[in-house]
């Protein structure tokens, strides 16, 4: 979800979006995108921001995504 909202702006793409937002959106707990969300950070793939997301490379996400 989070790789279809960056679409194909360039990096680094801000999203204004609440993890409870893209929680009920993929139909998971926001303790589940929590913690998905603290990975992407870990991996230096997001940058939490005050009720949203920045995706440092969204081509490096979507590489993640698939590994």
């Amino acid at each position: 979800m989070i790789i279809a909202l960056c679409g194909e702006r360039p990096a680094p793409v801000t999203l204004i979006v609440r993890q409870s937002e893209l929680a009920e959106l993929i139909g998971v707990s926001r303790m589940t995108i929590s913690k998905l969300v603290t990975e992407m950070e870990q991996a230096g793939l997001v940058v939490r921001k005050y009720r949203g997301l920045v995706v440092r490379d969204p081509e490096a996400l979507r590489q993640w995504v698939r590994a």
